[in-house]
């Protein structure tokens, strides 16, 4: 094998590398459908090389420091903690957790700032 040849092996070896370390693999896009209510949301997950992932949920982007790759997808937001999913890929099943600000509440004769942890399930095809 001569050495351009084998120069040329080499770059495009490092090219595949560099793509596939940036760029994703696999997207798997869903439709999520509120179990309770008519709502359908968009979710999507993108799988990158290795083990890592990223999801994006009604507006709400995970990156791949914040979801971990297993039999059950979870997903936490390290802004705030108090916003995260979980998917279920066997059977479909998400689960959003999220908090809800219900603001200028009068309470205990003062107007405050009231927080509401906040549950929704969703089914996704």
């Amino acid at each position: 094998m001569s050495k351009k040849l084998a120069f040329a092996l080499f770059i495009l070896l490092l090219l595949i590398i560099y793509y596939l370390a940036f760029n994703p693999y696999r997207i798997e896009q869903y439709v999520c459908k509120h179990v309770n209510q008519n709502i359908s949301v968009p979710f999507s997950i993108a799988f990158y090389f290795p083990k890592k992932l990223e999801a994006h949920f009604k507006g709400k982007f995970f990156t791949a420091d914040e979801c971990n790759d297993q039999d059950l997808i979870q997903c936490i937001s390290k802004k705030n903690n108090i916003e995260s999913i979980e998917y279920r890929s066997d059977t479909g099943e998400l689960e959003h957790l999220w908090e809800r600000y219900d603001s200028g509440e009068f309470v205990f004769d003062k107007t405050q700032i009231i927080k509401t942890k906040m549950q929704d399930f969703y089914q996704c095809e």
